[in-house]
């Protein structure tokens, strides 16, 4: 039987007794090839629509890259189209022109930022950006936290406008309780007077 490849990172899968001569040699390609999978980075440059990253079975390719750089100067939106199979990917975006890039496969894909990078993670049929959701979650939750500050600032208005009533009370209270002190004075004075009623 002869050696088949597996269809994530199309490594070579030897058979049982094939390659007694070249067997370490195969192998040392499969580890090199694993070493890409999970810090390789591959370059890829666009222009603009769809640029397919290479693949090969047991031998070097973009797809199987763990980190891809884009470059290219963008002529209209891109399209990075990889393969069909779970894999996750470090993009650096730098390319210049205000155009869009995005990584997909069948699906609707994952675009990319403006500037930097995003971390994009593929089913076998669509491509998502962790990053980039992550920026939209944060967007949303500042957004909410500038509306709640905006009510915290009109609450704030309120309690002082109240404020200022509630200290209007008081010195009307405390006038109040002058006034109420000096009738209890004067009835306390009259009611010391001796005054009896002549008939």
């Amino acid at each position: 039987m002869p050696s088949t490849y597996d269809p994530l990172l199309r490594l070579e899968l030897q058979a049982t007794g094939e390659n007694a001569t070249t067997w370490g040699t195969k192998t040392n390609n499969n580890l090199e090839l694993i070493a890409a999978a999970i810090a390789g980075a591959a370059i890829v440059s666009v222009s603009t629509g769809d640029t397919t990253l290479s693949t090969a079975n047991a031998a070097t390719d973009q797809a199987r890259s763990a980190i891809l750089v884009v470059q290219g100067t963008l002529t209209g939106n891109a399209n990075i189209i990889v393969p069909s199979e779970p894999k996750t990917y470090a993009v650096i975006r730098g390319t210049s022109g205000a155009f869009d890039i995005a990584v997909k496969n069948t699906g609707s894909g994952a675009n990319l930022p403006a500037s930097g990078t995003d971390i994009i993670i593929c089913t076998s049929t669509t491509c998502y950006a962790l990053v980039g959701a992550l920026d939209a979650r944060i967007a949303a939750v500042s957004a909410s936290v500038s509306a709640l500050n905006v009510q915290v600032a009109a609450v704030s208005a309120s309690l002082s406008v109240l404020g200022a009533q509630v200290s209007n009370i008081a010195t009307s209270v405390s006038a109040i309780n002058t006034q109420l002190a000096a009738v209890s004075a004067l009835v306390s004075t009259i009611n010391a007077l001796d005054i009896r009623v002549l008939e």
